[in-house]
C-alpha cells in the first residue's frame, strides 16, 4: 500500500509539473496524453487514507478481466489475489 502510495504520489506530482508548463513539454504528445488520461489506484487492502479504491471496483470496470470465466456460476472476483496487490487503471477522459 505504500508502495502505491508512493507511484501516486509521484504520478501526480509528474502531471503538476507538466501540466503547469515548467517542464516546456506543452507541445508533445506526452502531453496530450497526460491531458486525456485518468489514473486511478487500486489495492487489495483497506486503505485507512481513502487515498487507494478497492480492488473489488475493478470487476466492473474491465468486463476483459472476467470475460473468460463469465460461464462459471461458482465464480469469484480473485480480489485478494497476489495480482491484485497494486492495480493502475489508465481509462480516458470524457473531455
Amino acid at each position: 500500500m505504500a508502495d502505491l502510495r508512493e507511484i501516486k504520489h509521484i504520478l501526480n506530482t509528474f502531471i503538476s509539473e507538466v501540466m503547469s508548463g515548467s517542464t516546456h513539454l506543452e507541445k508533445t504528445p506526452l502531453m496530450q496524453q497526460l491531458k486525456e488520461n485518468i489514473y486511478k489506484f487500486y489495492h487489495s487492502e483497506q486503505d485507512n487514507l481513502n487515498e487507494i479504491l478497492p480492488i473489488s471496483e475493478l470487476e466492473g470496470i474491465d468486463p476483459m478481466l472476467t470475460k473468460t470465466l463469465v460461464d462459471d456460476k461458482t465464480y469469484q472476483f480473485p480480489s485478494f489475489s497476489p495480482f491484485f496487490k497494486g492495480c493502475i487503471s489508465l481509462m480516458r477522459s470524457n473531455s
